[in-house]
């Protein structure tokens, strides 16, 4: 997942769901307002078809745009935040996080710029530094699930789990928890020893029918299952009955 080195301070195992680098949806009528430029600016224009080839996840031709973008506006905190979002897509995750700075320099109000740093950082193993930008993207804008989920998983990662838990229950208030949430919650409760949560939500994965990749093979390997594995709610559960 990234070419940079993972320092012994940093390495820790990576939850098995990723934070992803996100761009809010906008239409292409209503993107021009979003950027506030007009339909006439050569910039405005360039961002637009950057951003239709960005959702294609057509990321190098995005990037083009975007860098066309950039050299007719330099002060385009937006064209910087998603170049960088592509660069992250493609895997560039130190190209991305110096876009996300440039962005961020010119426009220290850009959401979506701190949450997207953070999952950067976060995809270097750099998870107290992605902590901080998910702090920073929560205080913008309260109610970024998002980033009380991302901020979760860098806590996980961390050996932090008691954090990550009530991450995951400020994140379930802002909207229902989708399927991945109930197995990370499984793994945060294991890790804070809580046998009885873990195996609670370990079970609603299954009810739920969430597709793990390695399916049950990967409950029987994933190490953040460790401290429940002697419970006789995990095995119950492993074989196929209610805990």
């Amino acid at each position: 997942m990234t070419n940079t080195t993972e320092t012994s301070e940093n390495k820790r195992r990576r939850p098995p769901f990723a934070a992803i680098f996100v761009v809010v949806i906008m239409t292409v009528a209503g993107i021009y307002g979003y950027f506030g430029m007009s339909d006439s600016s050569k910039a405005g224009q360039l961002i637009v078809e950057g951003y239709e080839a960005l959702k294609a996840e057509r990321f190098r031709e995005g990037i083009d745009f975007f860098t066309k973008a950039v050299e007719a506006d330099p002060n385009n905190a937006d064209a910087y935040m998603l170049r960088a979002i592509a660069y992250g897509r493609q895997g560039g995750h130190q190209q991305a996080i110096d876009g996300f700075d440039k962005a961020i320099s010119l426009n220290p109000q850009l959401t979506e710029a701190f949450y997207n740093r953070g999952v950067a950082y976060a995809a270097i193993a750099k998870h107290n530094e992605a902590v901080i930008d998910y702090e920073k993207a929560i205080v913008l804008n309260p109610r970024h699930k998002l980033a009380y989920k991302a901020r979760a998983q860098s806590y996980i990662a961390l050996g932090n789990p008691e954090k990550a838990i009530d991450d995951y229950s400020k994140a379930s208030k802002i909207e229902p928890f989708d399927a991945t949430d109930y197995y990370n919650l499984a793994c945060a409760y294991s890790q804070a020893h809580n046998a009885a949560k873990a195996c609670e939500y370990l079970a609603k994965t299954i009810e739920n029918n969430i597709a793990l990749a390695g399916g049950a093979d990967w409950i029987k390997k994933d190490k953040d299952l460790d401290n429940i594995r002697a419970s006789s709610c995990y095995q119950k559960i492993m074989e196929g009955k209610q805990p």
